[in-house]
């Protein structure tokens, strides 16, 4: 399309370093925090001692680089520069409605996602998760003015779920309760994120797109 990639707010600068802790932040707190609410709750199995059987078999650099690897390049950068990147940027005409759209399109391909689902019934709560991560990603990107926001989201999310294991010992069960709350906990920061967008800056995303640095 003959655009620059600047437009789709994957330009490497200060506040791509900054969206990209800030979205990692939240997503690791989020799965810290559901974790912690599970455990009290009876929900979960705590193993003492994983930390040190898993870095007696692998170096802690190892598990760090792969865990990163895993999260970021192959999940969160190349789909968030799809989605909130590219068809966000595409769409900002109607920035709203755009944010929606994309999850929309997010969520849907992860009907065929393979993350423990026995049912039918299993599929559709399966999709609360992706659809809250994905509304989150949008409205931290926008206000952060980066798709880098976005990634940190994305591949937090990640980072956290295969970390949190091996730092606290608590394995949590790949389930409904589980997809459910992550969903709704993001669906909640997804609409705080959307309260702090003024109308002002909904007008300027649609008349520059969503990532044109401040005036």
């Amino acid at each position: 399309e003959r655009r620059p990639v600047r437009v789709t707010g994957l330009a490497l600068n200060r506040r791509a370093l900054l969206g990209l802790l800030t979205g990692t932040g939240i997503s690791v707190a989020v799965v810290g925090c559901i974790t912690a609410v599970f455990l009290l709750l009876g929900i979960g199995t705590w193993t003492p001692g994983t930390t040190g059987k898993v870095l007696s078999v692998l170096p802690l650099w190892l598990v760090v680089t792969n865990s990163l690897l895993f999260s970021y390049a192959f999940q969160g950068i190349g789909e968030e520069a799809v989605m909130r990147g590219y068809l966000l940027q595409s769409l900002s005409d109607h920035p709203k409605r755009a944010v929606w759209v994309a999850a929309i399109v997010f969520t849907i391909p992860h009907l065929l996602s393979q993350g423990g689902q026995q049912s039918a019934l299993d599929r559709i709560f399966y999709l609360i998760d992706p659809f809250g991560l994905a509304l989150a990603a949008a409205y931290l990107a926008l206000i952060m003015r980066s798709t880098w926001a976005a990634i940190g989201i994305h591949g937090g999310l990640h980072l956290g779920r295969r970390l949190m294991p091996i730092v606290t010992g608590v394995d949590l069960p790949n389930g409904r309760l589980v997809w459910i709350a992550s969903g709704l906990v993001f669906c909640a920061i997804a609409a705080l994120l959307a309260s702090r967008i003024s109308k002002q800056r909904w007008t300027e995303i649609a008349a520059r797109g969503p990532y044109a640095p401040p005036l």
